[in-house]
């Protein structure tokens, strides 16, 4: 469990209205990465302004540069930014630091004890008390990133330290799949360390505000900054809201990891001490190929390996796997393991976006059109990363056509039909609107604290939609669906596909107003079939995008059987992006925890895999 977990877990025992009072500063912001705020190393992709592409030309952003990816470019999926952690220089390993909530849990530091208590997102946001928290949560702990960028406050602690021990932390975790004992004494460790961390939090954040006081300036570029940090998240996330993955990288090798205790004891040509030096594929593709050569399969080095490691980093692995050895990875795993296993570590070897490009190809290509994975993807995904697994799609299925660029939006009409092939070939386009930056401007503003200000702003949500806009978009909804005899379903294509996440979200708290009625209950009544379960899914997906993951989660494991490729791409592509909100609403929604489900309905090697990369609550 993450300390971003460990605040979630807190928070369930909480009214949501003293969330914030509660939880500061000792629970959620006493020790959330507080090595963020001495890092003069921050990578440069991680923070305000929007990013430029320093992996290379057609490098997945996932921490290497040079041809990553072979050339994949700019990655749309690294949706929490990686940073260049430490490891093998050709491939990016190089830097330091770590990006708040994802490769560490995020930092929520000196400001937390004035957090706003009376910021709700928007009403229709309300999905869950659930959403509200991560939201809120969210959103400062993106401006204490921001604060510990701009150098406004220090420590003195060893971050380095703390980072190493979290990371083992989270591999024990790993390990205590059945051993609920430890887990608990682990658990009670993690708390304990947090609470020490509180009282030193608190003290910086008066510090913070006497610096602040008065300062306009300053003021100014941290509001510029907390503005630019919004914009590049709305570009990658479609919302303002952070996400955390359960998938890091690895920084460096410790003294409990498997692949340094297997070049320390067990390594045949010699061994050797790794323990801090920086993550290295060569080490990945030696200790993989120990596990695979011979007579039989050590699967669990595979899984050790694997579930460990980011998506980029697996690439490198697979890349000096072919220098060392002269012998493709990907083939090998393929004649040595079988089943779902074998699909979900085949899974974990391509990058995101071509991931969901076969996805795509398989359910248009496959007997028959497996209609609910065009939904997942089409309707979940963002602007660019639809149009990244376009170009995927386009190059796998029509290498040599001459125009390329239309071959998924053609495959899709010849396909499909109807209006559901309408609203399919609308989100196709991966244009779905954004806030504009004036209007998101407009819309921050200042929290105060008795009267001074904090170091924070919020957004304000009503002033960042067009109200009256909104009304009439839920007025055109009611005219075509619930006050006439039929459905206009062009005009539920129009809205739903078209206008952004803030937008929508305004809409059907007009539209509850208007009709008494919930969109989505108002879609059931008034569509059917593919294109029901479609404009729903854009619904879901506006209103709590990880909570309709743990939906199609839950209905892949509900009942006789298990949906096995639903629940390996679900696992695999969210593990990078949400998977800690998604086992929060999970969680929330179900009363029994991801983890549990997964171990119920899986066995083997295929329960070890999804269970390393999901990871405990």
């Amino acid at each position: 469990m993450s300390l971003v977990e460990h605040s979630l877990f807190y928070s369930q025992q909480l009214p949501y209205g003293s969330l914030t009072q509660s939880l500061t500063p000792g629970i959620t912001f006493g020790l959330m990465a507080n090595h963020l705020l001495k890092s003069s190393n921050y990578p440069s992709n991680s923070g305000p302004p929007p990013p430029p592409n320093p992996f290379g030309a057609g490098a997945y952003q996932g921490g290497m540069a040079g041809g990553a990816y072979n050339n994949y470019g700019y990655s749309a999926y690294n949706v929490n930014q990686y940073p260049q952690a430490g490891g093998y220089q050709q491939y990016g390993y190089g830097g330091s630091g770590a990006v708040a909530g994802f490769t560490a849990p995020a930092y929520s530091g000196p400001t937390a004890g004035y957090a706003p208590q009376s910021q709700p997102p928007p009403p229709s946001m309300q999905y869950q008390n659930m959403q509200n928290q991560m939201a809120n949560m969210g959103m400062m702990q993106m401006q204490q990133r921001l604060i510990s960028q701009m150098q406004l406050v220090s420590d003195d602690e060893d971050y380095e330290e703390e980072e190493r021990r979290m990371r083992r932390r989270q591999r024990r975790r790993r390990r205590m799949q059945d051993d609920d004992e430890a887990y608990e004494q682990d658990l009670e460790e993690e708390k304990r360390l947090m609470e020490e961390r509180a009282q030193k939090a608190e003290e910086k954040a008066r510090k913070l505000q006497e610096k602040l006081e008065n300062n306009e300036e300053l003021k100014a570029q941290l509001r510029m900054k907390f503005i630019d940090e919004l914009m590049r998240r709305q570009e990658v996330s479609g919302t303002f809201e952070e996400t955390q993955g359960t998938v890091v990288p690895c920084i460096t090798y410790e003294e409990d990891d498997p692949v340094t205790i297997w070049f320390a004891t067990d390594r045949e040509e010699g061994t050797m001490d790794i323990v801090g030096e920086p993550w290295d594929g060569q080490y990945d593709a030696e200790f993989l190929r120990n596990g695979m050569k011979g007579l039989g399969t050590n699967e669990q080095m595979i899984i050790d390996v694997v579930a460990s490691r980011s998506c980029s980093q697996r690439y490198a692995t697979k890349k000096e796997y072919k220098t060392l050895y002269g012998r493709d990875l990907i083939k090998d795993l393929k004649s040595e393991l079988s089943g779902d296993f074998k699909s979900s570590i085949l899974a974990c070897y391509e990058s995101p976006a071509r991931y969901d490009a076969w996805c795509v190809k398989k359910a248009i290509y496959g007997a028959g059109t497996d209609e609910l994975t065009l939904i997942e993807i089409l309707m979940t995904r963002t602007n660019a990363q639809i149009r990244e697994m376009t170009d995927e799609y386009n190059k796998i299925t029509y290498a040599n056509q001459r125009d390329p660029e239309s071959s998924l939006e053609q495959d899709l009409i010849d396909d499909t039909s109807g209006d559901f092939k309408k609203l399919l070939v609308s989100a196709a386009q991966g244009n779905r609107r954004l806030i504009p930056r004036q209007k998101l401007e407009d819309s921050v503003e200042e929290v105060l604290h008795n009267g001074q200000w904090t170091g924070l702003f919020r957004i304000n949500f009503e002033k960042l939609c067009n109200m009256s806009r909104c009304k009439q978009y839920a007025e055109e909804l009611y005219k075509a669906g619930e006050d006439k005899l039929g459905t206009d379903e062009e005009t539920f294509i129009r809205i739903f596909a078209s206008q952004d996440y803030y937008t929508l979200r305004v809409v059907w708290d007009e539209y509850v107003k208007l009709t008494q009625r919930d969109i989505l209950n108002s879609v059931e009544r008034e569509t059917s079939g593919d294109f029901k379960h479609g404009l729903c899914a854009i619904a879901q997906n506006i209103k709590c995008r990880p909570m309709y993951f743990a939906e199609r989660l839950y209905k892949s494991m509900k009942g006789l059987g298990t949906d096995d490729t639903t629940l390996i791409r679900v696992v695999v592509s969210r593990s990078e992006i949400d998977m800690i909100q998604i086992k929060a609403c999970f969680l929330e929604k179900y009363k029994q925890t991801l983890w549990n489900f997964i171990k119920d309905d899986t066995s083997g090697d295929y329960r070890k895999i999804l269970l390393g990369i999901a990871g405990r609550n």
